[in-house]
């Protein structure tokens, strides 16, 4: 039995509510949110010291999550893989549950990290309860900017059935009490210089530079 870990991140605060009539996709972070993206980083920065390598970062196309996965793929050292399967388009529940469970074959026994919307997070729960048998339907009831929710998936052979477990769901308070250290979520914190930027790439999920 092979075991990996999703870390779902639900994006920064962002400006949709201050600015209804901007484009979805041209909405960015609030100085609240950046620095909530800088506590994420710092988190799990941490968390990489003391449990090893984190294999991967995804993040949806929108700026909203490319400004909060920005400061984590510095601060992992890793390429955020752009992915479009996270747009929210009303249309994502199935598709979402799908990418997931397909990112956990791809990096089989590690850890990977995604950047998404409430609706990736959501839409998850959805489908991870239904994958496994006798867990039953569920949605996550409390779901703020910058939440996180750790996903263990495990891949039983020969049947190849898989089981998944909710290990953590929690907002950024509540991480700090494991990393005390972490950026505080109140203060606005600019994004880091561009030579410093992530690269972030325009090809299809998985293509790495």
């Amino acid at each position: 039995m092979t075991a990996t870990e999703l870390l779902l991140i639900r994006h920064g605060e962002d400006w949709s509510r201050a600015d209804a009539a901007g484009s979805q996709s041209a909405q960015g972070l609030t100085g609240r949110g950046l620095a909530q993206a800088q506590a994420l980083a710092a988190y799990l920065a941490q968390e990489v010291a003391r449990l090893g390598t984190i294999a991967a970062l995804y993040s949806s196309p929108l700026l909203r999550c490319l400004e909060t996965a920005t400061p984590i793929a510095h601060a992992l050292r890793l390429t955020a893989n752009l992915a479009p399967q996270l747009r929210p388009d009303g249309d994502e529940w199935e598709r979402v549950g799908r990418f997931l469970t397909q990112l956990c074959e791809v990096h089989r026994s590690g850890r990977v990290v995604v950047v998404g919307h409430a609706s990736t997070l959501t839409a998850a729960s959805s489908a991870f309860s239904r994958a496994t048998a006798g867990s039953g339907d569920f949605a996550l009831a409390t779901l703020g900017h910058g939440w996180l929710s750790r996903w263990r998936y495990e891949d039983e052979q020969p049947e190849r059935t898989a089981r998944w477990t909710l290990l953590q769901h929690c907002d950024l308070e509540q991480l700090r009490l494991d990393f005390p250290h972490a950026a505080p979520t109140t203060q606005p914190a600019a994004l880091p210089r561009r030579s410093q930027r992530a690269d972030l790439p325009t090809g299809p999920v998985g293509e790495r530079r």
